[in-house]
């Protein structure tokens, strides 16, 4: 699925937040908080887009990736819902996680 139509359909942040669960804003503050790269995160519905830079290894960012956001699940208070988060570094989203 291209990458970029789920941007397309995405409102502007203001109204994303009045329609984000609280899962998926505090899932998304926490990557931005302890992910320490150049990696740009949005919303799209119930989803989390993440768009990492071109020159990423997207083989061993989908393999590491579980490990990264195994430290940023203690910091999400809200009640688990399901969520999915398209990783990709072009207009191809490369790989979905899936929290549920």
């Amino acid at each position: 699925m291209k990458f970029h139509i789920f941007l397309h359909f995405a409102f502007n942040i203001k109204d994303q937040e009045h329609i984000m669960s609280k899962y998926q804003q505090e899932w998304k503050k926490a990557i931005q908080k302890h992910i320490k790269l150049k990696w740009k995160v949005k919303t799209s519905g119930g989803d989390i887009m993440i768009r990492v830079p071109a020159e990423t290894d997207m083989e061993k960012l989908e393999s590491n990736f579980p490990d990264l956001m195994a430290p940023i699940a203690p910091t999400i208070l809200s009640p688990k819902t399901r969520l999915t988060m398209y990783v990709g570094n072009s207009d191809q989203a490369d790989f979905k996680f899936i929290l549920s």
